[in-house]
């Protein structure tokens, strides 16, 4: 199973399938330093973003460069209806827990 199969297969969840919303990940070296740029069909901005984000990170340490940059294209980004109020919280420097939307 390659690596692209087992990130498949840990978005499944309870037997459904979800569709990927991270399509493209672009690997570029400029001046000895590493570029990535991503491009996401959709994403919840309170939950699923700053974990993306980290994710890239993460992806980013399999390769022996040291990180420039990470830039992320987003088609929709979003806030859940459920998950408003946490949202507000957040952002007025209040710790918050989300709803986990799937």
């Amino acid at each position: 199973m390659n690596k692209y199969h087992e990130i498949l297969s840990k978005i499944m969840l309870k037997g459904k399938e979800q569709q990927p919303c991270l399509s493209l990940i672009q690997f570029q070296i400029e001046n000895g330093k590493l570029i990535i740029s991503a491009y996401q069909r959709s994403s919840d901005a309170s939950l699923g973003l700053p974990s993306d984000i980290y994710h890239l990170y993460l992806i980013s340490k399999q390769v022996s460069c040291k990180l420039k940059s990470i830039t992320l294209f987003l088609g929709n980004v979003h806030i859940y209806n459920n998950n408003i109020e946490s949202t507000k919280m957040l952002l007025n420097g209040h710790q918050a827990t989300f709803n986990l939307n799937v």
